[in-house]
């Protein structure tokens, strides 16, 4: 089975909600918040009725997870103050996935995944075999990063001052088995990991490369925005990106088809 791009979102940090989000995200943190914008965006005008008889799933990367709501937490604790019940369920990785599949109505199986090298794409490739499994119809997959003062800290202990600053954000993309009127094919992609010193997972020093040209990543986010970027700008031809970082790579390859028409369809 064929796996399709049917939508991608990048929602920044410091994103307002749109109106139509505000009353479900009115108690989220900022993880969760990224979290839902950005599966929205995906999802675009089909958020509310998903392509084909189901079931939707999703599988969440991160590197980082809700890192300041966890210290927020812990503050609580060795403060001996009462402890927030909605604070500590947000801290939880998957309280995010929670909110996505609750506003979504995405009743599939749900998956979040944490590790330092290539959360996206190692999501990406879950996402893709439940998909071509025929486990799920779609698959809603994203990254999310914030971060905290505490990260900061300790970066400038292990790799000192001079090192690149984080954005903090989301990103999604829709997978589905549905073509419908989706012209993007992920054909394949291929995962490899190789051991690296922790320091390596501070730099964040990946190389990507594709037919076009090539560029440095420097913060854990960068790869998923970047490659979201060159799947919507890319030529209607088979093209593969490859990623390469002292922890592993990854090769991922897709094509572009034109649109069907709305005759055609």
């Amino acid at each position: 089975m064929s796996v399709f791009i049917a939508g991608t979102g990048y929602i920044p940090a410091g994103t307002d909600p749109p109106s139509s989000l505000a009353r479900d995200l009115r108690r989220a943190d900022s993880f969760i918040s990224l979290a839902v914008q950005a599966g929205s965006a995906a999802l675009g005008k089909i958020s509310s009725t998903l392509p084909g008889p189901g079931p939707h799933g999703l599988v969440l990367g991160t590197a980082f997870g809700p890192m300041q709501t966890n210290f927020d937490v812990l503050d609580q604790v060795v403060r001996q103050e009462q402890t927030s019940p909605t604070l500590f369920s947000h801290s939880v990785f998957n309280a995010a996935a929670g909110y996505l599949a609750r506003i979504f109505k995405l009743q599939g199986s749900g998956l979040t995944l944490t590790d330092f090298a290539f959360p996206f794409f190692q999501a990406l490739q879950q996402g893709s075999i439940a998909i071509t499994s025929g486990q799920l119809e779609s698959c809603l997959v994203l990254q999310v990063e914030t971060y905290s003062d505490l990260l900061t800290d300790a970066r400038t202990r292990i790799i000192g001052k001079d090192m690149d600053h984080w954005p903090a954000g989301a990103v999604a993309w829709l997978l589905t088995g549905n073509n419908g009127k989706h012209d993007k094919e992920m054909t394949s992609i291929d995962v490899q990991f190789q051991p690296s010193p922790g320091s390596g997972y501070f730099r964040v020093d990946e190389r990507l490369t594709d037919t076009s040209h090539a560029e440095t990543i420097n913060s854990p986010l960068g790869a998923a925005v970047a490659v979201t970027r060159i799947i919507a700008d890319a030529p209607r031809k088979e093209q593969t990106i490859c990623i390469t970082a002292p922890y592993g790579s990854i090769e991922l390859r897709y094509r572009c088809h034109y649109p069907i028409s709305e005759k055609e369809a």
